[in-house]
C-alpha cells in the first residue's frame, strides 16, 4: 500500500473514530494519539505555540457557548450570574466537543505538514476532489504546466 493510500486511510480512520466515540476518555486517547503524531513530525515552535493557542480559544468558545445555551433536559445550574445560567451538562457537552474538534485538527495539519504539497494534490485527484486541482493548480511551474501524471516522483 502506498504512502498517500495509507495517510488517506489513516485520516479516514480518525475522523471516523472522532465522530464514533462519544465517552471523553476515548477522545481524549484519539486527541493525544494526535499529538504524539504532531510531536513525531517535529513541528516548529512557533507553529506548534499558534496552534495550541488557536485550539485553545476554540475550546474556551465551544465549551462556555454550550455551557450558557445548552438546552437539552435534564439541566443542572452550575453557575448563575444573574440572568446568565452555565449548565453543568452544557459545559461537558462543550468540552467533549473541544476535543473531537482539537483531534480532528491536530490529526489534520499532521497530515498535511507530513505529506509533500505534490502528492497531496495528487491523491485529491486520484480520490476525484477536481475542485482541489481547479483551484490550487499553480498557473506556471518553470516553463511547463503542472500536472498529477508528471509529479509521482
Amino acid at each position: 500500500m502506498g504512502s498517500i493510500r495509507a495517510c488517506g486511510w489513516a485520516a479516514r480512520g480518525a475522523g471516523v473514530a472522532a465522530f464514533a466515540c462519544e465517552r471523553p476518555e476515548s477522545l481524549a486517547a484519539l486527541l493525544i494519539l494526535a499529538v504524539v503524531a504532531a510531536a513525531v513530525a517535529r513541528p516548529d515552535p512557533k507553529s506548534a505555540a499558534r496552534v495550541a493557542v488557536g485550539l485553545a480559544m476554540i475550546a474556551w468558545a465551544t465549551t462556555l457557548s454550550q455551557a450558557l445555551f445548552y438546552s437539552m433536559s435534564p439541566r443542572t445550574p452550575w453557575l448563575a450570574l444573574g440572568p446568565l445560567v452555565v449548565w453543568r451538562e452544557g459545559l461537558a457537552y462543550g468540552l467533549v466537543q473541544s476535543i473531537r474538534f482539537a483531534a480532528l485538527t491536530v490529526g489534520g495539519l499532521v497530515l498535511v505538514a507530513t505529506t509533500p504539497p505534490d502528492r497531496l494534490l495528487t491523491a485529491l485527484v486520484r480520490l476525484r476532489c477536481r475542485s482541489a486541482w481547479r483551484s490550487w493548480r499553480p498557473r506556471r511551474c518553470g516553463s511547463r504546466r503542472w500536472s498529477p501524471a508528471r509529479s509521482s516522483r
